[in-house]
Order: structure tokens, then sequence, then C-alpha cells
């Protein structure tokens, strides 16, 4: 049995393009780090838009804060997938797009 340390640790190159985990027997999903530069550049991307806003201590309207986390989670945090496949068991090919489509559609 793998201990904790050893499933969720990374190297700092894995760290960055993604670690690859298994969920159930058919679905693997690579991930990388939360603080990546890849994921950081993403958030502040779609963060950008509202950086006036949040200067003057204005939160960002909640839609819009479930947005930029669907999309932050689809482009910065997924790298990559294999074996997920749509309602009919159609193969779904990663892409951004088809990420937030899904995360839209299995909300939490």
């Amino acid at each position: 049995m793998a201990s904790i340390y050893e499933m969720f640790s990374a190297s700092e190159k894995a760290a960055e393009s993604g670690k690859w985990f298994e969920i159930g027997d058919t679905i693997k999903v690579k991930v990388r780090r939360f603080k990546s530069k890849k994921s950081r550049e993403v958030r502040d991307a779609l963060e950008a838009p509202y950086k006036r806003l949040t200067k003057f201590g204005t939160a960002i309207p909640d839609d819009a804060l479930e947005r930029i986390t669907t999309e932050h989670i689809a482009a910065g945090i997924v790298a990559d997938w294999k074996g997920v496949t749509d309602r009919e068991g159609n193969e779904l090919a990663y892409s951004k797009a088809a990420a937030v489509a899904l995360f839209n559609d299995l909300p939490e």
C-alpha cells in the first residue's frame, strides 16, 4: 500500500507538467500542482479583467468566480486525461472546452 507521500509528492518537473492519477479502473487524469507556473498563469489571465474591481476591495461576483474556478481547473490544473467518455460511452478527448463542459455538466 502506497503512502500519501508516495501518491502525491512530485518532482518540480512533474508539478509543472502534471502527474497521472488513476480514477477507478479506466480513467486517468494528468494533474498539475495548484502552484505550478501554468496554473498561476491561467488563473492570473482569468482574473485580469477583475483586477481593478478587486484593487478597490470589491469582490468578484459569484457567477464570475465560479466560471474562473472552473476554467482554471480545466486549463491550469488538469493537463490531460485518458478513458473519459461522454454519456453515450464515446471517448472524450481532453481539451479545455471539453473539461469545462464536463465540469459544468457534473458540478461538484
